[in-house]
């Protein structure tokens, strides 16, 4: 996995992520698995369907699909780790390749905490009374 990020204006980043095909692929088998414990298909146990039936019976795409679902969150958290991006929102996602087929690739755009920078207050002089004791 590569990733990029950009910063944005208004405290917003966008972080490109990239995911090659064979990385891609575990992510795509995992679908699989759990869309064969959904789908029951004469002459296999539950949940016990190999991947080449299920991929002849239902296709590749159901399960790319699923696939996206549920990895595009798990590569943005670890690009955010990567960058140590202080995320305070949820991303907005764009698929940018690999719906279909290939390497996959997305930008996430998300809201940052905002940098603070508060200066010229060392020269302030505060007054503290004493107070009267009685």
């Amino acid at each position: 996995m590569e990733s990029t990020v950009e910063p944005l204006e208004g405290n917003k980043v966008k972080l490109s992520i990239a995911v090659t095909e064979s990385e891609f692929e575990t992510d795509i088998d995992d679908a699989f698995k759990r869309i064969a414990r959904e789908v029951r298909l004469p002459g296999f146990r539950p949940g016990k369907a190999p991947r080449k039936v299920l991929e002849a019976r239902i296709g590749l795409e159901h399960a790319r699909i699923e696939a996206l679902e549920r990895a595009l969150p798990k590569y943005y958290l670890e690009a955010i780790d990567e960058h140590d991006v202080d995320v305070i929102a949820q991303p907005e996602w764009e698929i940018t390749a690999g719906q279909e087929s290939g390497d996959v690739a997305f930008d996430a755009t998300v809201e940052v905490r905002p940098v603070v920078n508060a200066g010229g207050y060392a020269s302030l002089r505060v007054e503290i009374p004493s107070p009267d004791v009685t």
